[in-house]
């Protein structure tokens, strides 16, 4: 058998899985923003680079929840 893999069947759609979960946190997301700004943004940045370089093995949509965050706290 194939080992176990996060990736959806069709690998090219695995932004699809991603984008419904960071959705799913969206709530959640907005909510620390209003509370901590930009320590949250700062926190999923370094989310992110620690799973840029394999420091981390566990999945989480680092990539999303930043970028995410980031538009979140951009001025209108």
């Amino acid at each position: 058998g194939a080992p176990p893999s996060t990736m959806p069947i069709n690998y090219p759609l695995w932004f699809l899985k991603d984008l419904m979960i960071v959705v799913l946190f969206t709530p959640f997301l907005w909510y620390a923003l209003k509370k901590c700004g930009k320590l949250v943004l700062l926190f999923f940045a370094f989310l992110w680079f620690l799973k840029y370089f394999n420091v981390i093995d566990f999945y989480i949509p680092a990539q999303g929840l930043f970028f995410f965050s980031f538009g979140a706290c951009m001025p209108e």
